[in-house]
């Protein structure tokens, strides 16, 4: 995985609303939890006690594009929210150093667990004693209350 990924709208990103579809990621997804704002077309998305956040920036005419965030949790939601918003701009995925482009698929990760389990889903398979000790553990990094977001 690389540092910074980008999302191609199908339209100049100026004419979408974007801390409007922002706002309705979060409620769909979040319950309204997430804290988002902006300054200046960059548009920052941040959970209250924790000090990783996402940052979406118009890199171009068409493109917005976001750094990966450290924390496991904060990767989720930045994994989720790009996914979310470039299927409302009709957009494409892609990523720096890359080279293919790919079509967003929001259902595909619908909660932390779930996301959690597809990134070690060889370990269920081999050991699954060891899968449900990391699962433990990786749930830990999410916010209470936030792990079946």
């Amino acid at each position: 995985m690389s540092n910074i990924a980008y999302i191609t709208t199908k339209k100049h990103v100026k004419s979408y609303d974007i801390l409007s579809l922002l706002g309705k990621i979060n409620n769909k997804r979040f319950d309204g939890k997430m804290t988002i704002s902006e300054n200046n077309y960059c548009y920052k998305i941040s959970y209250s006690e924790f000090c990783d956040y996402l940052e979406f920036y118009i890199k171009s005419p068409r493109k917005l594009s976001c750094s990966h965030p450290h924390d496991p949790w904060m990767s989720y939601v930045f994994v989720v929210f790009r996914q979310e918003l470039a299927k409302l701009t009709n957009g494409m995925l892609s990523d720096e150093g890359v080279e293919e482009t790919w079509k967003p698929n929001p259902k595909k990760y619908p909660s932390y667990k779930e996301w959690i389990g597809l990134i070690y889903q060889n370990t269920r398979k081999e050991n699954p004693k060891a899968f449900k000790s990391i699962m433990s553990v990786e749930l830990e990094y999410a916010p209470k209350g936030m792990e079946s977001y």
